[in-house]
């Protein structure tokens, strides 16, 4: 987690202020599922472990400094990150496997820690959870995006979301 020091007049008033990550989406249809609740996580790569429960996040349509794109990269809302656990999403045999995931429409489907999604009921639920159409369309973006056959990165939930229009 990152901090910045704000310094008061009074040595012993000294207030810590969490700077907010920035999670940031390159389609509109992520911005307007995670607005109506349908989009409930995300999949990064984090190799250097930035993310942390409890971390502020704002969320952003598009990178902040980038001005010459098709959208105009806005900040659409705020949240806190929940949780966080390892993720693998292997193409070569369509498989997912998460430390735990619960899904299904009212979480009634438990996963245990290392047990792959594999069937295509569990990873279209999945998909859609990640505001994706199906697996497939899951998995034509990561390949189109990342180019990997098998990605590891972690799964970001959030709690807290309040848009800011």
């Amino acid at each position: 987690m990152e901090y910045k020091v704000q310094i008061t007049d009074e040595v012993e008033n000294v207030q810590l202020k969490q700077i907010a990550m920035i999670l940031s989406f390159s389609e509109i249809e992520f911005k307007e599922k995670i607005i109506n609740g349908k989009k409930i996580h995300t999949i990064r790569r984090d190799s250097r472990n930035r993310w942390q429960v409890g971390s502020k996040i704002d969320f952003w349509l598009g990178e902040p400094e980038e001005k010459n794109k098709k959208v105009v990269p806005h900040q659409f809302g705020v949240g806190e990150v929940s949780k966080i656990e390892g993720i693998t999403l292997d193409f070569r045999y369509d498989e997912i496997m998460c430390n735990e995931v619960i899904i299904g429409e009212y979480g009634c489907i438990c996963y245990t820690p290392n047990t792959p999604l594999n069937t295509i009921y569990e990873l279209n639920d999945f998909a859609i959870k990640d505001g994706f159409k199906d697996w497939h369309h899951l998995k034509h973006f990561f390949l189109l995006n990342y180019g990997d056959i098998m990605f590891t990165g972690k799964l970001i939930y959030w709690d807290n979301f309040k848009s800011i229009y």
